[in-house]
């Protein structure tokens, strides 16, 4: 890429910020828009020297925010997991709990291991495991699942329903069969 050419699509980008912004609101941020829109516009700036064709720059800016905003609720997620760790660590030593008890405690409202919940999701297979786990482990809405996956949100909802019957009728029945401990 020549030195005039990278200057005017700097140019190009920089008129893009606004837009950029609008674009990211549709994914619901709130406070993090200007973090995920700087760090696109940054990354977008830094990688000028891989965009082939420059009439393609604003779809190219597009698909670097929707990888930032992936990126952004992949470590909120993660952070809020380790909070909630560190957290449950926390009120199990207040509380004089070891980890074997707050396990059986667990194990006797539920009345399965997470072992065991893990292995009836993941026999689902993908993409529904997949959803199902964003969807109940992350609390994701069905929305922003069809943004990370890329897919239908009525889509989503189907293999979501769907998926919640196929794991009902497994708990259904590992419970009457007594097969528990062979998942």
């Amino acid at each position: 890429m020549k030195k005039g050419e990278k200057e005017l699509l700097v140019q190009k980008l920089y008129q893009l910020y606004q837009p950029m912004r609008n674009y990211l609101k549709r994914f619901h941020l709130a406070e993090e828009l200007d973090e995920v829109l700087q760090e696109t516009m940054v990354k977008a700036w830094k990688e000028m020297e891989s965009l082939r064709e420059a009439e393609k720059l604003e779809p190219w800016v597009k698909a670097i925010a929707r990888n930032e905003v992936k990126r952004f609720y992949n470590n909120k997620k993660r952070l809020q997991n380790q909070l909630v760790y560190l957290e449950t660590k926390e009120l199990e030593q207040a509380a004089g709990f070891t980890s074997m008890e707050e396990q059986g405690m667990y194990e006797s409202m539920l009345g399965f291991t997470d072992q065991e919940l893990y292995s009836m999701i993941e026999r689902l297979g993908e993409p529904a495991s997949l959803i199902i786990s964003l969807h109940y482990g992350y609390e994701e809405t069905y929305e922003e699942i069809a943004l990370l996956l890329g897919m239908n949100v009525n889509t989503v909802r189907t293999i979501s329903m769907r998926s919640r019957k196929k794991l009902k009728g497994m708990i259904e029945e590992a419970n009457t069969c007594g097969t528990r401990n062979r998942l």
